[in-house]
């Protein structure tokens, strides 16, 4: 089957990400060389006239087909995918939002280089927004999305600017929130903003060091080492100080 200029009907991108769920390499290749990632990402970009179904099929069929391929990604780069899921996560209807966010998560784990141009164009803060969201999947595949983001230096410095960024993080880890299921990935994510000294700081100010203290209470490793991690960078405060003065 080929997927030719056809593929600019929805029918078409149906079709499309029906054949490349099916891991055919050959048809994904012959997909590629007649245009079909440009077609794809146009249907996703927000200004076309494309219905939600379709757009969504199409950010399906994209993860399948740019999959473990460099040149393809850089495809997706230059046809300007990243930038049409940001705008879908802010903007796009709830099932539209939903598969905006798988396909966030999917970028995030392609390459650093990913990680860091995802950090760079604002989509910690619209991760951020959906660590509340109503749907568990959704706030878990936000929370783990959050997660790969901040082991980049930079998106780190940018995401503890906000004190609601932290301050969110802190709440959510409460137990009377009921977000047991993504806490571990919560309390993994404020582990690492502890050895960034901004980060450490601003969780030692927040107001929500009871809820750490509670969790370590209730043998909760992750918030133990939050604590232990902490009460280093106090003590080397101190010193530092003691040294200066």
């Amino acid at each position: 089957m080929k997927c030719t200029a056809g593929c600019d009907n929805v029918l078409a991108v149906s079709a499309c990400g029906g054949v490349l769920s099916s891991g055919n390499e050959f048809v994904k290749g012959l997909i590629d060389n007649e245009g079909g990632i440009r077609v794809l990402v146009r249907v996703v970009d927000p200004k076309s006239w494309y219905s939600s179904k379709a757009r969504e099929k199409s950010m399906r069929a994209l993860m399948v087909l740019c999959s473990d391929s460099v040149g393809y990604m850089n495809s997706l780069k230059n046809y300007g995918f990243m930038d049409h899921i940001l705008y879908l996560l802010h903007n796009g209807e709830v099932s539209v939002q939903e598969s905006a966010l798988m396909a966030a998560s999917w970028l995030s784990a392609t390459s650093d280089e990913s990680k860091k141009a995802m950090g760079d164009a604002g989509y910690i803060a619209e991760l951020d927004r959906f660590l509340d969201a109503k749907s568990f999947e959704a706030r878990e595949i936000a929370a783990e999305t959050l997660q790969r983001l901040l082991i980049v230096p930079r998106s780190q410095k940018r995401f503890v600017q906000t004190d609601q960024n932290v301050n969110l993080l802190l709440q959510m880890i409460d137990p009377e929130e009921g977000n047991s299921g993504n806490r571990k990935v919560l309390l993994s994510i404020i582990m690492s903003l502890t050895f960034y000294h901004e980060g450490g700081k601003k969780i030692l100010s927040s107001g929500y060091m009871k809820t750490i203290e509670k969790l370590a209470e209730d043998q909760v490793l992750d918030a133990k080492k939050i604590i232990r991690n902490l009460s280093s960078s106090r003590i080397q405060s101190i010193i530092r100080g003691i040294s200066h003065s």
